[in-house]
C-alpha cells in the first residue's frame, strides 16, 4: 500500500499536518478563565461586576449576624443576580466562611470605584447594618474591614458612623476573649426571646412596634422628636443620593425611602 506523503513526512519527521498543526496550536493557547476562582469568573462574567460585589458585601453584613430581617432582605432585593444558581453559590460561600470572596469583592469595589464612590458605598454599608436597628459585634467587625478596604481612615469612618447613627461609634469588644463569647451567647439569647416576643404580639402592634423601630424612636417619642428623626433618615436615604453606586443602590434606597415616609405617616396620624 502507497503512503501518503504528507503523512509521512508526520511520522517520520516529527512535523504536523495542516490540521494537526491546528489543533496543536489551539490546545496550547491559555483557555479564558481557566486559572480563575468560582467567584472570579462569576465577577467576569457578570453583567455589572460592581453590582455583584456590592451583593457579596451586603450578603455578608446581613447573614453575619446569624438571622437576615425582612428590613434587610428588602434593602438587597435591587442587587440579587438573576440566576439562582449564583445566588446560591455565594451563600454557600458565606456560609463556608469563605472570606476569600469578600476580600475579592471589597478590592473590586476599591478599584471600581472612585475615591467619592467609596464613601458613599460605605455610608450605603452602614444604613444596611442599621436596617434593623442594631449593630452586631459581626456586623461591627465587617464594617471596618469595608473600611479598611475603601481606604478610609479610623477618624473618618467614626464621622461617617456618627453622621448617619445620630450615635457615637463603639468598638466592638475583644473576640479573642472568651468572656465576649459568654456575652454575646447571653445577648443572642435574650434577642431570640424578644423575636418570639414580638412576633406572638405582632397583631396588636405590628403597626406601631414597625414605625417606631424604622424611624428609630421610642413609643412615646413626641411629634418634635419623631418629625426630626423622619427628616434626618429621609436625607440619608434619598435615593438621589446613591446614583452614583447604580440602578440596584438606588433602587434599594428608595425601598428604604418609602419605609421611612410609610412610617412617619403612620406615627404621624397617632399624634394627630
Amino acid at each position: 500500500m502507497k503512503q501518503n506523503p504528507r503523512q509521512t513526512e508526520c511520522t517520520t519527521t516529527g512535523t504536523f499536518s495542516p490540521s494537526q498543526e491546528g489543533r496543536r496550536r489551539r490546545a496550547m493557547q491559555p483557555q479564558p478563565n481557566a486559572d480563575l476562582t468560582p467567584f472570579e469568573r462569576e465577577l467576569v462574567t457578570a453583567d455589572s461586576s460592581i453590582s455583584l460585589s456590592t451583593c457579596v458585601v451586603l450578603l455578608w453584613i446581613s447573614a453575619c449576624d446569624g438571622v437576615i430581617s425582612d428590613s434587610e432582605v428588602q434593602q438587597l432585593s435591587g442587587f440579587l443576580p438573576e440566576s439562582e444558581a449564583t445566588f446560591l453559590r455565594l451563600m454557600a460561600s458565606i456560609e463556608a466562611h469563605d472570606t476569600d470572596v469578600l476580600q475579592l469583592a471589597m478590592e473590586h469595589l476599591r478599584t471600581a470605584l472612585k475615591p467619592e464612590h467609596r464613601a458613599l458605598f460605605l455610608e450605603f454599608c452602614i444604613l444596611q447594618v442599621l436596617a434593623d436597628q442594631t449593630v452586631h459585634p459581626n456586623e461591627a467587625y465587617i464594617l471596618r474591614l469595608i473600611s479598611d478596604a475603601m481606604w478610609i481612615d479610623e477618624v473618618e469612618f467614626r464621622s461617617f458612623f456618627e453622621h448617619i447613627s445620630g450615635v457615637a461609634w463603639e468598638a466592638p469588644s475583644d473576640m479573642s476573649r472568651a468572656s465576649f463569647y459568654r456575652k454575646q451567647d447571653t445577648e443572642d439569647e435574650q434577642e431570640q426571646r424578644e423575636r418570639q416576643h414580638s412576633h406572638h404580639a405582632r397583631r396588636e402592634v405590628m403597626s406601631l412596634e414597625e414605625a417606631c423601630k424604622i424611624l428609630g424612636v421610642s413609643r412615646d417619642a413626641d411629634a418634635k422628636e419623631i418629625r426630626h428623626s423622619y427628616r434626618r433618615l429621609a436625607q440619608l436615604n434619598h435615593p438621589d443620593r446613591f446614583e452614583q453606586l447604580g440602578p440596584a443602590a438606588v433602587a434599594a434606597a428608595t425601598e428604604k425611602f418609602q419605609q421611612i415616609e410609610q412610617a412617619y405617616r403612620c406615627l404621624k396620624v397617632r399624634h394627630a
